[in-house]
Parts: structure tokens; sequence; C-alpha cells
């Protein structure tokens, strides 16, 4: 397999229409994207991500269809911020990559995917959309805590619904309560602020939990990474803290980039991220099935929810989820109350 090594910052400057994240800050995630979405077997096929700053190295992670850790292509350090390869055989591909910092390691970038096909041959199917979001919630790798602790789906723990489109999901405050040291919420992808919502209330909480609460809403205008075809999507942040917020309507925002912290403004019984990505009329998709993959199958935790008689994932009335099929296939019920990632 040849590979080539560059670190070419400035020539990805020009090459990405979103603007790079800032060395500035230490800990941000690099951004990863691919010269381009479908090469041709036998072609040089290129990756390049954003520098981060005080960054020693790279790790860098690629894998073949069906994605994952069993199907690794690649797993490299690396000195730079451009990796070229030849030699893959056709199929699809997906990479992402980390910066290793003198003071640990950073999150992960977000998730690009590409396609080798073969000569004379037709492009690899799409088995549905790959369009990708990163956690909203900031993962703190100095924190003990986990980042990714659902505490509802399309139920509330409780057996009620959650919401009238039930598509919405809620994060875990981790155990962070105290104003400005709640969790940090970051945009899902790049895109365009279109609405901050401040409901009145400088609270972390709302004295009533009639009104709307403070939110966060940020278009994002996407390319299918082998159709190439644009596609909209809103994302919504709901509960915020008000005097958190970071970003104002009509700024353009980064994959990754902080734009608040949790709070319990609006109809919230406690300090937490309610969280969607919706079409472009702002209507709910199924938030969820956007993480449910092999990347983040062993960071996801479900909270409150129980286990039935028959092993089921279920509410505290006994209801199933939508998703429970999902859950108990992949999933263990620990013995803290949790359903956790059961390995495989």
């Amino acid at each position: 397999m040849l590979k080539k090594r560059i670190c070419a910052l400035l020539a990805l400057m020009l090459l990405f229409s979103f603007a790079p994240l800032s060395a500035a800050f230490a800990d941000a995630a690099p951004v990863i994207g691919t010269e381009e979405a479908v090469y041709a077997e036998g072609d040089i096929a290129t990756l390049q991500w954003t520098g981060v700053g005080g960054a020693l190295s790279y790790d860098l992670f690629i894998s073949r269809a069906p994605y994952g850790e069993k199907n690794l292509v690649v797993e490299d350090s690396l000195p730079d911020c451009e990796y070229n390869l030849g030699g893959l055989p056709a199929g699809r591909y997906r990479a992402n990559v980390r910066g290793v910092t003198a003071g640990g390691k950073t999150p992960f970038s977000n998730v690009v995917y590409f396609s080798v096909k073969s000569e004379g041959g037709a492009e690899p199917a799409l088995a549905g959309s790959e369009a990708t979001f990163l956690w909203p919630v900031k993962d703190d790798p100095e924190y003990s805590g986990s980042s990714f602790t659902i505490t509802a789906l399309d139920l509330y723990f409780d057996g009620g619904n959650h919401g009238k489109l039930k598509n919405a999901i809620d994060i875990n405050h981790d155990g962070m309560t105290e104003r400005f040291a709640t969790r940090e919420i970051v945009s899902t992808a790049a895109g365009t602020v279109i609405d901050v919502h401040d409901c009145g209330h400088s609270g972390i909480s709302c004295p009533t939990r009639s009104c709307e609460g403070t939110y966060i809403k940020i278009l994002h205008e996407l390319s299918d990474p082998v159709t190439g075809e644009t596609a909209s999507y809103i994302s919504f942040y709901c509960h915020l803290d008000p005097k958190t917020i970071v970003v104002s309507a009509g700024e353009e925002v980064s994959q990754g980039q902080t734009i608040a912290r949790m709070g319990s403004t609006g109809n919230s019984s406690g300090i937490h991220l309610h969280f969607a990505i919706r079409d472009e009329d702002n209507q709910d998709l199924p938030t969820l099935e956007f993480f449910m993959n092999d990347y983040y199958l062993p960071l996801l935790q479900f909270k409150y929810f129980r286990r039935s008689s028959s092993g089921n994932f279920v509410t505290a009335n006994g209801k199933a989820s939508r998703y429970s099929g999902w859950i108990v296939e992949n999933y263990r019920y620990s013995s803290s109350g949790l359903w956790v990632y059961g390995g495989g």
C-alpha cells in the first residue's frame, strides 16, 4: 500500500468550504475531509484535517464497510495533517482522526465517508443516509463520567411520550449541575445559527415550567459523500442556560464548536439537553438513528430505563421503546442501573 504523508494546512483551508477550527483551542477536535468523494481503484485517496494547537501527533482510523474496529484498514499515528494512500479495493470507507497532545487526546473528529469503485464499475451503493453528525455534548477526556448517557428516547423513562413526534433525545447532565460548569454543548455539524431564543428567565432553570425554554437552532447544508446531493438539516438544542450562550443568529459555526452549556429552562424537570435533528421543515427526525453505528455503539448508555423479567429494554411502567430490540441486541443492563455497551 502506497503511503505518502504531507502536512498542507494552508491548502486545506483553501480546499474546505467551512472555516477551520482555531488552533487556539488545544482541546478542540480536528475537522477531517476527503479530497474526493469517489476514487477509482489504483487512485491515491487523500485525507486532510485541520491542525489542533499543541498536537504532537494524530491518530487516524479508516475502516471499510461494514465499519468498525473489526474492519479497520488503517490505524496509524501521524505527525502531519494529511494522509495519502493507494491500493484500496473497491468498497465504502469511513475515516476519523484525533489529536494527541502533551495533556492527552482530543475528542474524535467528525466522521467522513469515501468510496472506491472498481475499474469500469459502478459506485458502491449506499444502504441509507450516511450524513454524519457529532454528538452534541462535548466529550471531555478529563472527566470520568459519560457524556453519552441518554435519559429519554421516543419515551421518557417513566413511560410518557417524549413530545409530539417522539423523535428527539434527552442527554444526561453527568452529575454536573453547578452553573457555568455544566456540560458544554457543541454544534453537531458545521452550519449557520438561525435562531437563538431566550425564554426571558435569567436563571439556570425557570421558576415556571410553562415556557419554551432557551434554545438554539443551527441550519446545516450537508453533501452526501457519494451522490454529492445536498440535504438540509436543522439541529435543535433546548433547555440551555441563557447566560452561557456564546453564539448569535447569523453566525457561522464549525462542527464541534461550543455554543452553550446545559440548563433546565422551559418545561424541564432537571438539567439536561433536549436534542433533535430536524428536516428543513423543522420537523424532528428520529435523532438516535443518526448515532446508531459502530462509532457510537461503545459510547452510548441509557439511564433510568429498566430490564423486564424477559430481558427487554422497558420504561418504569413496562412500555417498550421502538429502539428496545436494537438496545437489547447491543447493550447489557448493569448493576448500576445503566444499559451499557455489551461489546462484540
